[in-house]
């Protein structure tokens, strides 16, 4: 409605009031982390209004609150007295509910009656709010963009900000349909043998083509993503324009406004790694025999590696190796093991380690489990499922990219399918190599990997270079 009204801003803060309401439910609404920091603004109109209605709806609240304790009394027996304040609180509420239906009605008639005045109030606020949206991109870069998608039963929406213009586009399309497609390409993108091309131009046009002339036109190279519903299991890099794969275009980072101010951090120049890793087999999970080979291709060692730092597999990845080495100085936590991702919440996705045990989201979110010397936290053999079902909207990877944020990392890399083999090897050296030794920024590193890979005919299908998603500084 805000965006059908132009209210651009204001929609804008709202989407990024839903995405943190929505981490609430995610974290099992636990309020000792709270992501939710984002307000909407009012008018000094509407500020005065909301003045008066909490003051009747705090009336209302807390003569609802004992009636219903006077209900449940009721059920065991009320005292003459208990009668008594029941019959007053019920005429109370009478009047109350009529003293709120004349407020929402004067509310109506003031605001009409403000004409012009409250269109310049509207128009103020949500000149103060993209003001404020820009400058946060503007401190990114000038080449820097956020793209906002919200999903509804009939439309999927952008909400495109850019250092100098803020405006929304939409394409129609069911939801379900759009939900059948991603599915497909998801299907493509993991087969070796398909050619995943038309569908990848068939959600290209539904979810990029309506806003690329307005990138091109403002020169942006970084677009900030902020997925909604099924579009978090989709790698947008593998979309096609009908000449090129978006990778060769665009750099295509994740953004949530819930860590936001983790885009400012300064990161470290030069890297240290630490290296979990798992190479056994365990009950439900195969072994990853490409790992030792991952660790070798990056960890500096006699065999080989180019980084400075530890390597700890299988027996010695631990649960307290893992809250170790996190609170070391180590800017690199490269761990190469099995990450299930299970829509629902915190508890439901979890980590396998060295030594068996599983790991959930919930456990590195209140058992202390901090990265603040992180810049970048990489799971290279994560497992995401996309099947269909109502609960699957993405929650579950964008939780564990704000989990670990929120516990001090700066920025994460997943995948979106498990490919644990030689190319994840290969790929991971490069970018790390890249960023370390080409003073490249994390998601220009990640790019120019993957286009290096989709050169090699072994690895140019998109299965092998699509899945690695960066979320948070991409700096």
């Amino acid at each position: 409605m805000l965006i059908e009204q132009g209210r651009l801003s204001e929609a804008q803060q709202v989407l990024d009031m839903l995405k943190e309401d929505e981490q609430f439910e995610f974290i099992r609404r636990a309020s000792d982390a709270d992501p939710r920091g984002s307000r909407i603004s009012y008018t000094g109109t509407e500020q005065v209004w909301l003045k008066r209605y909490r003051e009747i709806a705090d009336q209302l609240g807390k003569l609802g609150a004992e009636e219903r304790d006077l209900e449940k009394q009721a059920k065991l027996g009320l005292t003459p007295e208990q009668k008594q304040r029941q019959q007053a609180i019920a005429a109370d509420l009478k009047v109350a509910q009529k003293a709120f239906q004349s407020f929402l009605s004067e509310m109506r008639e003031g605001l009409a009656q403000k004409g012009q005045a409250r269109k310049v109030e509207v128009e103020e606020v949500s000149d103060q709010a993209m003001r404020e949206s820009q400058s946060l991109i503007k401190g990114l870069g000038d080449d820097v963009a956020l793209l906002q998608y919200y999903i509804t039963d009939k439309r999927v929406g952008m909400l495109l900000t850019t250092p100098g213009i803020q405006l929304a586009r939409s394409s129609d399309i069911d939801s379900k349909e759009l939900n059948r497609k991603i599915g497909e390409l998801r299907r493509l993108l993991q087969d070796l043998k398909s050619n995943p091309v038309a569908a990848a131009q068939d959600l290209y046009r539904i979810l990029v083509a309506p806003v690329a002339k307005d990138l091109d036109d403002s020169k942006i190279k970084t677009v900030m993503l902020s997925l909604d519903g099924a579009l978090r299991y989709l790698p947008f890099g593998a979309l096609h324009d009908g000449k090129q794969y978006l990778v060769n275009r665009w750099n295509l980072p994740i953004y949530t406004s819930v860590t936001r101010n983790k885009l400012r951090e300064s990161v470290s120049p030069e890297w240290q790694a630490a290296g979990l890793g798992v190479t056994k087999a365990w009950p439900e999970f195969k072994p990853l025999a490409g790992v030792q080979a991952e660790m070798g291709a990056i960890v500096k060692t006699a065999a080989g590696g180019f980084m400075p730092g530890e390597v700890y597999l299988d027996e010695a990845f631990t649960a307290s190796r893992l809250k170790d080495v996190g609170q070391r100085k180590f800017p690199l936590m490269h761990v190469a093991s099995h990450f299930r991702f299970s829509p629902g919440t915190e508890v439901n996705s979890f980590l396998l380690l060295g030594d068996g045990e599983r790991l959930t989201l919930g456990d590195i979110r209140t058992q202390n489990y901090r990265f603040d010397n992180v810049d970048l936290l990489t799971l290279s053999a994560c497992d995401t499922g996309l099947g269909g079902g109502r609960d699957e909207q993405g929650k579950e990877i964008e939780g564990f990219g704000v989990i670990a944020q929120q516990q001090g990392a700066k920025a994460v890399l997943a995948t979106l399918w498990p490919v644990a083999d030689q190319s994840t090897a290969t790929l991971m050296a490069d970018m790390y190599r890249r960023r370390q030794l080409d003073s490249l920024t994390k998601i220009e590193a990640l790019r120019q990997s993957q286009m290096a890979m989709m050169l090699r005919t072994k690895y140019a299908h998109p299965y092998y270079w699509a899945p690695f998603i960066l979320m948070g500084n991409w700096k």
